[in-house]
């Protein structure tokens, strides 16, 4: 039984570190995409790959917060 909670503790762990790597990524993925478009290497309007880089930040930080908030309750 000592063994089963260690191992939901460690899991527990590894799923809030894991939430807070996606974070950090999402919000890695926003600036490099607004560098891109500042640096002039993406059109300010351009559709093509836009919404996939920010559907996959939103993804990634709507996972995270879901992990966190998953392992708070």
């Amino acid at each position: 039984m000592a063994d089963l909670s260690k191992a939901i503790i460690k899991a527990d762990k590894a799923k809030a570190k894991a939430a807070k790597e996606m974070q950090k990524a999402a919000a890695s993925l926003r600036e490099w995409f607004r560098a891109e478009r500042e640096a002039g290497r993406l059109h300010p309007n351009s559709l093509e790959g836009r919404d996939q880089r920010l559907t996959l930040a939103r993804d990634l930080d709507e996972y995270a917060s879901y992990a966190e908030g998953a392992i708070k309750s």
